[in-house]
């Protein structure tokens, strides 16, 4: 995981902690209280199974597994995908199709040269048989390598070399360009769209859901869209909803050096991609709603619940942290959803749909309901919580409402802290140390000055991360 920190040390960020003290204990107790631990982690049950398991593997556990008679206390539900871990020996074929931006804002921090550079290393890491196409935009579009097999090298990269930066920024044109390379393509590789951005969408179709709902056109024709955002300048959250929409990853580079990194992080996670088209889907019985999704942006219409992973490579753990409300029930036990999850598993080369039945016992004897907490689930929960506030913060302190950030940051503390304190989980002060790194910004800074928009970013990615 990668965690930005800001200008402000760990240290400072401690201190800051240490000053809201007060703050924090008034918000510790008036919080609702976080179980008690107990050693009997209760895991939900699959139903039996109803054809091939496939790669991943899929649970979906209540933070409190079984249920204190007469109470409608909301409950936690963590359903995480998990995908195995490497085999040295397996590596995918990829189609990379690089979607450059050009615009004359490009030319500043050196950041086409860095650019130009982690594309070539790029370049060099791909084998004999990979597929490479390199689109830039500025004004317009312009496909300066069509899609071709790496073989000689010296032609690709002395065209990357030649890169020239000026104009505006014609976002939704490059992307479409790009992925006409990669439709094109053939048959049995991992294909994605890697977008490098510095700025704004200003020049031809520049509306948010218009780039959104393109990137997931082409989740459906199996092209998955990553997207980097460097600088300070550009919208993060148009680029972290293509990238959801288009079943990838999105990228904060502070400084045009890290992007060599980023692109190698890219590239391993394309050839160890064991699934895609991942979604998990959810039905609710009458009574049962859905109070927050903590990280993602779910999908509630005449199918029901929908969540989009997209692809999912060795060793990943994606996870989703909702907050169910449920109605009081007598003793016996009660159906709170069937969980779904749909994937092509590209070892099998399979479609697969497995099912989770999510039914919780109810019981009179509140002991026995305090045992049932699983603590790694009730940890997930209170790092979604955090993420979810943490977000907020960062979103009030954008809109120059310093009062609202401040007592968000503030909450996110305390809930780490508590959990901390009543899991047993020291790992989730770390977490409070990158949140709290933020403060000296919502503080004093302006929201448009470096310091705000790195805080904001920063914030935002950690966020991100935390939850996912």
């Amino acid at each position: 995981m990668r965690r930005w920190m800001l200008t402000s040390s760990l240290g400072g960020a401690a201190a800051l902690i240490a000053l809201f003290v007060p703050s924090l204990q008034a918000a510790l107790s008036t919080s609702t209280p976080l179980p008690t631990q107990r050693p009997l982690p209760v895991a939900v049950a699959p139903s039996a199974p109803n054809g091939p398991t496939g790669s991943l593997g899929f649970t979906a556990r209540l933070d409190q597994g079984t249920l204190l008679a007469g109470s409608d206390e909301d409950r936690f539900l963590v359903i995480s995908v998990t995908a195995p871990e490497p085999d040295v020996g397996r590596r995918m074929p990829v189609d990379v199709a690089m979607v450059m931006d050009t615009s004359g804002s490009m030319s500043g921090w050196h950041k086409i040269a860095y650019a130009k550079l982690a594309a070539q290393e790029l370049v060099g890491s791909l084998r004999p048989g990979d597929r490479f196409s390199l689109v830039t935009f500025s004004d317009r579009a312009r496909v300066l390598l069509p899609s071709q097999q790496v073989g000689d090298r010296s032609n690709i990269l002395s065209t990357i070399d030649r890169i020239q930066e000026g104009g505006g920024t014609n976002m939704y044109d490059g992307i479409s360009t790009g992925l006409e390379q990669l439709r094109s393509g053939d048959e049995g590789y991992v294909r994605r769209l890697l977008l490098l951005s510095d700025g704004h969408a200003n020049v031809g179709i520049s509306d948010a859901t218009s780039l959104s709902s393109l990137a997931r056109q082409a989740s459906v024709a199996d092209v998955s869209t990553s997207t980097i955002g460097l600088g300070l300048d550009f919208n993060e959250d148009l680029l972290a909803n293509m990238a959801d929409a288009g079943g990838g990853s999105y990228h904060f580079v502070d400084q045009a050096p890290q992007l060599a990194a980023i692109f190698e992080e890219e590239l391993y996670a394309m050839t160890r991609t064991v699934a895609r088209d991942v979604t998990v889907r959810m039905d609710l019985p009458p009574g049962v709603s859905v109070v927050d999704t903590y990280g993602y942006t779910d999908t509630s219409d005449g199918q029901g619940w929908r969540i989009y992973l997209g692809d999912i490579y060795a060793g990943q753990e994606r996870k989703i942290v909702l907050r169910l409300d449920h109605p009081a029930a007598d003793a016996g036990t009660l159906q709170l959803a069937g969980v779904t999850l749909d994937y092509e598993d590209l070892d099998l080369d399979l479609d697969i749909h497995r099912n989770l039945a999510l039914d919780a016992p109810v019981t009179h004897n509140a002991v026995r309901a305090q045992a049932s907490l699983d603590h790694e689930t009730a940890v997930k929960a209170a790092r979604g919580q955090a993420a979810a506030l943490a977000d907020l913060a960062a979103r009030a302190f954008q809109s120059n409402d310093r009062d609202k950030a401040k007592a968000s940051l503030i909450r996110t503390s305390a809930i780490l802290r508590r959990a901390s304190e009543e899991l047993a989980a020291p790992e989730l002060m770390d977490d409070e140390l990158d949140y709290m790194a933020a403060m000296p910004a919502y503080q004093a800074a302006s929201p448009s000055s470096e310091e705000g928009l790195r805080a904001v970013k920063s914030q935002k990615e950690v966020s991100r991360e935390y939850a996912f």
